[in-house]
């Protein structure tokens, strides 16, 4: 009897001590997930702050935007006496973007100004030619500068003059239909 009172005695010991570790491995995985867990709630937390730091300058921004806005709706449009003078402007203008960047202006002519939803619409046909980089910062030039130009229209060639010249790289021959617009009410009226 004393044999199987050892053998059972054992046993339970046996199953004792793999209860125990299953528990000693069950608490540690707890505590890491603990830890883990009380990690990602740091981080939410001071992300939390940033974020309501950054909804505390809304108002702020909110001005800031309105006065940059405003602003900027004043630089957006051509400002002139007169449709002529403002289509003077705008050849010296784009004549003074291409040369800065390697195109040559060669042909300029002002197309009738015609009003659009309360916008006096100044149109200009414009020929240039010059190597792609000079073209393509032009167009850039054109398009990035207030007040606002638009390029609605572009046909662009290889210049029969690269062939006679024997240059490597192309010259090309663009033509641009550009618009600009300016408030009807500032305007004294499309007078050439």
């Amino acid at each position: 009897m004393m044999g199987r009172f050892r053998r059972g005695r054992g046993l339970a010991l046996v199953i004792l001590a793999g209860l125990v570790l299953a528990a000693g491995w069950l608490v540690g995985a707890l505590h890491s997930a603990y830890r883990a867990n009380q990690a990602q709630l740091a981080e939410r937390w001071l992300s939390l702050q940033r974020y309501r730091g950054i909804a505390a300058q809304a108002d702020a921004v909110d001005r800031w935007a309105a006065e940059i806005a405003s602003g900027l709706e004043d630089e957006a449009f051509l400002v002139g006496e007169s449709a002529g003078l403002i289509g003077a402007a705008l050849q010296s203008r784009i004549a003074d973007i291409a040369n800065g960047n390697g195109a040559d202006l060669t042909s300029f002519r002002a197309i009738e100004p015609a009003t659009k939803d309360g916008l006096l619409d100044l149109a200009v046909e414009v020929q240039l030619s010059g190597r792609l980089a000079g073209v393509q910062a032009t167009l850039e030039g054109i398009e990035s500068a207030a007040p606002l130009l638009f390029v609605e229209r572009a046909e662009i060639r290889a210049s029969q003059r690269a062939s006679l010249e024997g240059s490597e790289e192309a010259l090309l021959d663009v033509q641009l239909e550009v618009h600009g617009f300016m408030r009807a009410d500032a305007a004294g009226g499309p007078e050439r």
